[in-house]
């Protein structure tokens, strides 16, 4: 527009040599024009009747700028028509007749005068840009992906040009691999990327968002998106998890440390230092198949150091496990097949020394099912294989446990979680000290129990088939209420203050009834 304005001024000033123009009306819309005031340029034209075919000209083209800047593109577009039959020469006139067009939808015509404004190399880039969107907007994708690679052949400077030309190359080849037999693996090879590649052009542009939702958007429309799954599953962008929590509780009644569901208690209560460190990886191999390889540290240490059967519970375990999932559907929703396994080693102050060694080793192993089956929530079954193997002989034993998880979510946005179990514990080592339980737990969360806090009420009552004990211990009842608040200080770190109540019932009231409670204080901090 700056070599248009500069022509008119160059013709104004020619004109005004005469004094017969010095204080018309072309005089006066010039300078009217010059100011903005496009309302009375176009008054003023009017009333210009030049003689000469230049001056025509001239009256004409203002005139079709000025209404083109009042948006009134159908006038502007017959008064371009009448320069253009009066040979107006300006640099810019083909360009500002193209937009025009452009705006007035005459795209053909308006591809013609961008051609031209090309050929008179003003603002070849844009001019260029109009061709090549032009061309995509009919749909002759061949042109356009002509005149879009032109541009990002030719233009060095203008990055934005480059920018937005690079993008709708992209757009065009991908509307080209439409067509195709196979359209995903054009996408892949060529669409996704040229997107990539103009975002490198200028990565902080705010143009890059809208690349990045288009690429998003094109990967989910073609299953390339590695994050989404066959059946919909979005996995998150960061594939890693890496978490630290420290927890420091206060015991009542230490209970014993064993695998065993029937621990016994110690009479005794002590400070619990308990420190876990786990990590763990998200792999997707191809959208069907999940893996997530994990492990967690976990330490316990006893502020009583002066009880043995207290701080005999003093332990560390190391548990690596490998979850993983076959993604698939079932009624009609994302379901997931799940296996897995888990190795857990333990040690222990077993011989009460203050010296922890190996106590033992388990390795369970998992298949199961989640669905969405009801429309509150997932529903979750799980088969486990457990085998337990400590450095007494009389520990050994092998379990297999059901599992049967199910979410609520109400319309409030809490949840409800339901989850029930049974373990069937045969200890092959002594056969007497084999059980049946029976776990049933019910969790009311509130995410938003006040602002920033999430409170967890929960009830678990378990039932003990102590099996070749009866006569003894009879059917023992453990009710285990607790609740948990949460605060998130930040993104990556929290604070939850938490309290448990755990009582058991049985026959034999001396040696397995007890009751405790649990305060505890978790900090936990996410990388």
């Amino acid at each position: 527009m700056r070599q248009g304005k500069a022509f008119l001024i160059l013709i104004f000033c020619c004109l005004t040599l005469q004094a017969a123009f010095a204080m018309g009306p072309l005089a006066r819309a010039f300078k009217s024009f010059n100011t903005g005031d496009y309302v009375a340029t176009i008054k003023l034209l009017k009333n210009f009747n030049g003689s000469k075919k230049s001056e025509k000209a001239v009256k004409w083209y203002l005139s079709a700028i000025s209404q083109a800047r009042l948006q009134k593109f159908d006038q502007a577009v017959d008064s371009f028509a009448r320069a253009n039959r009066y040979k107006q020469e300006a640099r810019d006139f083909f360009y500002e007749y193209g937009q025009a067009l452009y705006a007035a939808n005459s795209l053909e015509e308006a591809r013609r005068n961008f051609l031209k404004s090309v050929g008179k190399k003003f603002k070849k880039a844009t001019s260029l840009y109009y061709v090549a969107h032009i061309s995509q907007i009919l749909e002759q994708h061949k042109t356009a992906k002509r005149y879009y690679r032109q541009i990002l052949k030719e233009e060095k400077r203008d990055k934005n040009v480059l920018q937005i030309a690079s993008f709708q190359l992209a757009e065009v080849l991908l509307s080209m691999a439409e067509t195709t037999k196979k359209p995903a693996a054009k996408v892949k090879k060529y669409v996704l990327p040229q997107m990539r590649k103009a975002i490198v052009i200028q990565p902080e542009h705010r143009l890059v968002v809208e690349i990045k939702n288009r690429i998003l958007e094109v990967q989910r429309q073609y299953g390339l998106d590695p994050n989404q799954m066959i059946n919909g599953k979005t996995l998150p962008e960061r594939r890693w998890n890496l978490s630290f929590k420290e927890v420091i509780s206060y015991d009542t009644n230490i209970t014993q440390s064993t695998d065993l569901i029937t621990a016994q208690a110690t009479q005794k209560d002590s400070y619990i230092y308990t420190s876990s460190l786990r990590g763990k990886y998200t792999l997707n191999p191809n959208n069907r198949f999940i893996a997530n390889p994990e492990v967690q540290l976990l330490h316990v240490k006893h502020s009583d150091q002066d009880n043995a059967t207290v701080f005999e519970n003093d332990a560390y375990q190391i548990i690596p496990a490998l979850n993983n999932s076959l993604e698939h559907s079932a009624f009609g929703k994302p379901a997931s097949f799940l296996f897995g396994l888990e190795y857990n080693y333990t040690a222990r102050d077993r011989g009460q020394k203050h010296e922890i060694i190996k106590y033992a080793t388990s390795i369970t192993q998992y298949i199961g099912e989640k669905f969405r089956y009801f429309s509150g929530g997932n529903t979750g079954v799980k088969f486990k294989l457990k085998t337990y193997r400590a450095f007494q002989k009389t520990q050994d034993n092998n379990t297999f446990s059901m599992v049967l998880d199910q979410v609520i979510s109400l319309k409030s946005g809490n949840l409800l979680l339901f989850f029930i179990s049974a373990d069937f514990i045969n200890n092959i080592g002594l056969s007497r000290e084999s059980t049946n339980s029976f776990l049933f737990r019910v969790d009311y969360i509130i995410p938003e129990f006040l602002k920033g806090y999430m409170l967890n009420i929960a009830h678990g009552f378990t039932l003990i088939d102590t099996r070749q004990q009866q006569a003894t211990r009879g059917y023992e009842r453990q009710f285990n209420p607790s609740l948990k608040l949460t605060k998130n200080i930040s993104r990556k770190f929290s604070v939850a203050y938490g309290h448990d109540y755990t009582r058991v019932t049985s026959k034999d009231k001396t040696g397995h009834e007890y009751s405790k409670n649990v305060t505890s204080l978790e900090l936990k901090y996410k990388f």
